[in-house]
């Protein structure tokens, strides 16, 4: 008989920027997702909170630092969405 293992729950804020701010409708939102979510997880889960269209290929930067949508994002996460390039540094 094989277990299951359950994966807890965590939360990630998404601030959002330029066309991803007007499709939101806010500013910031507090996403709860299951633990080891990845950055394209959570974006399908904003979509799914919003009444437009996110554009195509948002950027998703954490830290300064650019995410793709395999990237695991972990608990109290803040991670900026937008429309344009953001520059790291």
């Amino acid at each position: 008989m094989r277990s299951a293992v359950l994966r807890g729950t965590m939360r990630v804020e998404l601030r959002c920027y330029g066309a991803v701010r007007r499709a939101v409708g806010d500013a910031s939102v507090s996403l709860d997702l299951e633990e080891g979510a990845t950055v394209g997880e959570a974006l399908d889960a904003l979509a799914g909170r919003v009444d437009g269209e996110l554009p195509a290929e948002p950027v998703v930067m954490r830290d300064r630092r650019h995410l793709d949508g395999e990237t695991e994002l972990s608990d109290g996460d803040v991670v900026s969405v937008t429309d344009s390039p953001m520059p790291e540094g």
